[in-house]
């Protein structure tokens, strides 16, 4: 019978504290944020991306499992359809996430950029090209959409509106684009659109367009995005402006930061915030900058880690600054 209980699968997911990454750092010799043209930067410190451990949507967890972590600080578990939702393969999961977690690394690393006082133009890029649709292997993931029949495309939804309101199944486009990498724009001629898989009567290139983002000097991120998660967006905006300013902002310290981010630079709450903090303290922040929205979700005081709210970068940069000085800052 106890053999039986310790291996009794269950409907639970469980929420544990992940290990953190310093962005300012490298991996495998290589830097994790990568700037074109740069100058050398003097960073000091750390700023970490926290990182929670979910259970998988294929996984299934024992009931001695589900009762060791609901015993433990800053584990949480959560009943399976309440994070994962009901009829969706994990293969769309997966997809979908991939394409959240890049499309908030294209505004996290913008707002960083935004913040350090460089222009920003904003235009549709593409996240995903149907396979064998009419745009495949002529648009690809990462395309910047400049024009469509040398109309101007300036966010996502424009590219949809154009087709449906100017075209039908069958006719060609001619797709104004710019490549990662390229400096300048090329055409791409798309023979004949298709039906759309929702209704054959609505024309469609085939495309997924989110938000994309033009500066100079180029940013990269280097972390496999099956490393990422979109509550590593404040992080990942803060190492980036951090790069591109002169001054060692950091000072010395290790900061964590966890929230997600808009391209304007507003912070909003993530789940798991108590997993996230855990995340922190284990990798020796002495300082934890989260979203203002999630300090009532705090149920422990983290001690030896000052946690910080903010409700945008800007908060975030001066918290840091603040701190620095010696300054006194608001705690959660």
């Amino acid at each position: 019978m106890a053999a039986l209980v310790c291996t009794t699968s269950t409907d639970f997911v469980v929420w544990a504290p992940g290990a953190s990454t310093d962005l300012l750092g490298s991996r495998d010799g290589n830097p994790l944020i990568v700037i074109s043209d740069s100058k050398d930067h003097a960073a000091s410190g750390e700023i970490l991306a926290t990182s929670m451990v979910q259970t998988s949507q294929t996984a299934r967890v024992t009931l001695v499992s589900v009762i060791s972590n609901y015993l433990k600080p800053n584990h949480a578990v959560l009943p399976r359809d309440a994070v994962y939702s009901p009829g969706r393969t994990a293969t769309e999961t997966i997809d979908t996430l991939r394409q959240e977690i890049e499309s908030s690394r294209e505004e996290a690393i913008a707002s960083g950029v935004r913040q350090a006082g460089i222009e920003v133009v904003e235009r549709p890029k593409l996240l995903a090209v149907r396979q064998n649709g009419p745009s495949f292997n002529l648009l690809f993931p990462g395309d910047f959409i400049l024009a469509i029949d040398n109309v101007p495309m300036s966010t996502p939804s424009d590219i949809p509106q154009y087709i449906r309101n100017n075209k039908s199944v069958g006719d060609q486009v001619v797709v104004t684009v710019l490549r990662p990498g390229s400096a300048d724009p090329e055409t791409v001629t798309i023979p004949s659109l298709a039906g759309a898989s929702t209704n054959n009567a609505i024309p469609t290139m085939g495309t997924t367009p989110g938000n994309g983002y033009l500066y100079s000097p180029l940013v990269g991120f280097t972390m496999d995005v099956d490393q990422g998660d979109i509550s590593q967006g404040l992080a990942l905006a803060l190492a980036t402006f951090d790069l591109l300013t002169d001054d060692d902002d950091t000072a010395g310290q290790t900061v964590a930061a966890v929230g997600t981010i808009s391209f304007e630079g507003d912070v909003s709450a993530v789940s798991g915030i108590n997993e996230h903090a855990e995340s922190a303290l284990n990798a020796g922040a002495s300082m934890l900058l989260i979203p203002q929205d999630n300090c009532t979700d705090l149920t422990e005081s983290f001690t030896g880690m000052d946690i910080i709210p903010v409700a945008t970068l800007s908060d975030a940069v001066d918290a840091v600054h603040s701190r620095t000085a010696g300054e006194p800052l608001p705690h959660c």
